[in-house]
This record gives structure tokens, sequence and C-alpha cells, in this order.
């Protein structure tokens, strides 16, 4: 298993962990951004990130997030979201939980999937 983080903390924490339960003999993580991961999976879980990369960028996102899986793979897009059109992120979840982020419309993530033919 392989995992990828741009945190500095949340990566020096997860090999922790990791050498703590001994696995790390079994997983791997890397501070790397996605977008420079070069082989290709036969499983993708993303947690928690999407909401990080900006409404602007999601196209780049699910076409890279395509040509990572090999043919007729497994991606899990895990995500906060809302139902409602696309808008500004609600003010307590901005200040609270997402500082930067954006809160992604179904719709919106939805239109750059259908495109890029995941």
């Amino acid at each position: 298993m392989v995992g990828v983080i741009l945190s500095k903390e949340q990566h020096k924490v997860v090999c922790e962990r990791a050498r703590a339960a001994g696995l790390d003999d079994r997983v791997e993580f890397r501070l790397q951004d996605y977008r420079e991961v070069p082989e290709r999976f036969d499983r993708i879980v993303s947690v928690g990130m999407f909401e990080h990369v900006g409404a602007k960028h999601y196209l780049e996102y699910f076409e890279k997030t395509r040509d990572l899986l090999e043919d007729d793979d497994v991606f899990v897009l895990h995500s906060i979201g809302r139902m409602e059109e696309p808008s500004a992120t609600n003010p307590w979840l901005r200040k609270y939980i997402f500082p930067g982020g954006y809160t992604p419309a179904l719709s919106e993530a939805l239109t750059a999937i259908e495109k890029v033919g995941l």
C-alpha cells in the first residue's frame, strides 16, 4: 500500500503509527504531491483531500486519478460536499473544518468525473 501526503506533520505521525503497529514493512507513506506519482495502481482511495483541490482544478485532479489507475480498476472519493448548487463554503465549515478549503457541490464533482471518463 502506498499513501501520499503533503503535510510533514501528518507524514511523521502516520509513519510512527505504522511502525508502532508493526506495519511499516507493508505500507509506504510518501511526502509527495499526487500529481508527481509515476506508477499506476489497481485501487485508489482519496480521503479528505478533494476539498483542498479547488474547483478550477477538478478536471486536472480526475484526469491524474484516471491516469494512475489500471484499466477497469477502482477509485473511491471520500469528501465532504453539498447537494446544493455551487457557492461559497459555509462560514462555519470554512472557519472550523476547512480553512482555505472549498466544499464541492455534487454537480461540480460529477461533471468533472463524467468528462474524464471515470
